[in-house]
């Protein structure tokens, strides 16, 4: 028992160490980077088809700044349209990323020219994107295309462009930190389950 308690006592502490510098090299990758993005636009969708596209002609609907758009989204609006505009791009490996962004189907055009899609046919809609750029995307415009069942379609956490690899390392320790902590969470709840088994046993053997 004495092992067990101390077992879980040096996960407890490794992990916390590991999260801890995990979150410190993610964070000091975020600064190497570029820098954020915090404006952008944002156009509803009564219907959640890609049958035109926001750059057609035929698009009257006004797109809402993202400085003025309040939280939620209209009733009758399952998908939307979101409308960035890329900086000059001085990196030789330019990137984009994305930290949260919410859908279930998930379309990203560079002007015209789709670069990315993603769609999931279970519930869960958090993604974080990371896509390659060059020098010549410098002052392109991004469209997004999400379908959401959530009650907020949004950029929450901005958008950085910067140097692709360091915000690689970015992104691959955020994943590492979600992979730690679940794995310590199965490693405590085994250990227990195994105290419950073990109290159990002694207890019956103390009642005989």
């Amino acid at each position: 028992m004495k092992i067990l308690s101390k077992a879980l006592i040096g996960v407890l502490i490794a992990v916390i160490v590991v999260v801890l510098a995990l979150s410190l090299f993610s964070t000091q990758s975020e600064k190497r980077t570029g820098h954020s993005i915090n404006y952008w636009q944002i156009k509803w969708q009564s219907q959640n088809t890609l049958t035109s596209k926001p750059w057609d002609s035929d698009q009257d609907s006004p797109w809402i700044s993202s400085e003025i758009m309040k939280d939620g989204k209209p009733v009758n609006s399952s998908s939307a349209w979101i409308r960035i505009p890329l900086p000059e791009l001085s990196w030789n490996t330019a990137g984009v990323l994305i930290p949260e962004l919410n859908g279930k189907h998930i379309i990203v055009y560079l002007d015209q020219d789709k670069i990315f899609e993603s769609k999931r046919s279970y519930a869960y809609e958090q993604n974080q994107l990371l896509l390659p750029l060059t020098k010549q995307d410098s002052y392109k415009l991004l469209y997004i295309w999400v379908e959401s069942a959530r009650e907020q379609i949004s950029l929450k956490q901005g958008i950085m462009v910067g140097d692709y690899q360091d915000m690689l390392i970015s992104y691959v320790s955020s994943d590492l930190i979600d992979v730690v902590l679940g794995s310590a969470c199965i490693f405590i709840s085994l250990v227990m389950v195994i105290c419950s088994v073990f109290f159990t046993t002694r207890s019956i053997k103390n009642v005989a």
